[in-house]
């Protein structure tokens, strides 16, 4: 077994608890981790050596980056509350400053699995606190969190399962745990978004090999969660919520966050009102939209319709040509490669898909770009596709 530096452990520490923080968890600092990750595989970077790397060369996607921190700070000089603005400027200077990283593909495939076996002792955890101290329970103390989590670790999976030609029985029972605990929390989109990503990901991978794998992984799946339905009534939680959600035409009351969204966009359709200020422009208009069920916050729970508002037409599309493009590439990159491509560069690419995949999807019910763990780990899935993209170009290596 490899040994584990100091410094390496770090990393993987705080890769874990900023992926899986929770909403309103245990863990509050994710801002300051995120920092801290940056700072600290950086370091790392600038010398060139340890499995981190800055990268020699730059791309479009580069460019199109600085042009998304300009729109931010016009934003920024257009905003209806520049201090609730200011926070995601930082935010995003971190995220870019991130992207210039590229890992070692060995290394960061370990701390991967790493965070699958940190998802599954969450999901453990949550399974047996559900029944005793219901949905509030866990680990992360929150059904959001845990359901974030668990839909996470699902691509990681995925991922896995495609890329490699033999799975051990540990996998699959991980799996199976994390589809259990993802299944209590209720949350409808984050459990259907893994079943997404499968489907994209067996469509690009088309490997002959998989196609019968496949077909039982999926059948077995059905099986096992008719059985859990059956004997285990917590199970039908998110299939409870999906029937509902069905025949509510709020969507769990999200439409009144997204009609006052339109609202917004409607006054200032170029610019809007400034990134990060739907709350404070919902709370200073003395609208209380909290009493609508169990939303917590003023977010609008999508991004799209809360991107028109603060940063109108023009920023709206610049986000979402990046997210497009971006994917698209990955893609390309995917068929371009999957006959030449390693074991481990099969699952980073696959892996990068999907997060990809989840962010965007996931986009249209949640606040993903809003959130510091959430949004960091989608510039961590384009970072992946690079660390393969670029593995024989050279790298600065910088003595501090």
């Amino acid at each position: 077994m490899r040994k584990i530096s100091v410094s390496d452990l770090l990393v993987i520490v705080i890769f874990g608890l900023i992926i899986y923080t929770g909403v309103g968890g245990v863990f509050n600092y994710t801002s300051e981790l995120m920092v801290l990750f940056t700072v600290l595989v950086g370091i790392k970077a600038m010398n060139g050596k340890n499995g981190y790397y800055i990268r020699a060369k730059y791309n479009f996607f580069d460019l199109y980056l600085i042009v998304i921190f300009s729109m931010l700070l016009i934003s920024y000089f257009n905003s209806y509350s520049r201090s609730e603005t200011m926070p995601y400027i930082i935010r995003f200077a971190v995220y870019i400053v991130l992207y210039q990283i590229v890992f070692d593909k060995e290394k960061v495939v370990r701390i991967i699995n790493y965070m699958f076996k940190y998802a599954t002792v969450i999901a453990i955890v949550y399974i047996i606190c559900y029944p005793i101290f219901g949905n509030q329970s866990g680990i992360l103390r929150t059904y959001q969190g845990t359901g974030i989590s668990m839909s996470i670790a699902m691509c990681i999976f995925v991922a896995y399962f495609f890329s490699h030609d033999k799975v051990s029985i540990n996998k699959y029972i991980c799996a199976g745990l994390i589809v259990i605990a993802l299944m209590f929390t209720g949350k409808r989109t984050l459990f259907l978004i893994p079943a997404i990503v499968l489907v994209i990901v067996f469509m690009l991978a088309k490997d002959k090999k998989k196609y019968n794998k496949t077909g039982k992984l999926v059948l077995a799946g059905i099986v096992a969660i008719i059985g859990l339905i059956v004997t285990v009534p917590s199970a039908r939680n998110v299939f409870v919520r999906i029937q509902e959600g069905m025949s509510d035409t709020t969507l769990s009351y999200r439409v009144y966050f997204w009609e006052y969204a339109t609202m917004m966009w409607e006054k200032k359709p170029l610019f809007g009102w400034g990134f990060g200020t739907m709350p404070y422009h919902i709370g200073h208009a003395g609208v209380d939209l909290k009493k609508y069920g169990y939303i917590e916050s003023y977010l609008a729970h999508n991004i799209y319709y809360e991107m028109l508002a603060e940063i109108g037409t023009i920023g709206c599309i610049i986000f979402c040509v990046f997210f497009i493009s971006f994917l698209v590439f990955t893609i390309y990159k995917i068929v371009q490669g999957k006959n030449i491509m390693s074991t481990n560069e099969k699952f980073l690419m696959y892996l990068s898909l999907g997060w990809q995949i989840w962010f965007i999807v996931y986009g249209f019910t949640g606040n993903p770009l809003y959130m510091v763990d959430e949004c960091w780990l989608y510039f961590i899935a384009l970072i992946l596709c690079n660390s393969v993209y670029f593995k024989k170009r050279k790298y600065y290596k910088i003595k501090i």
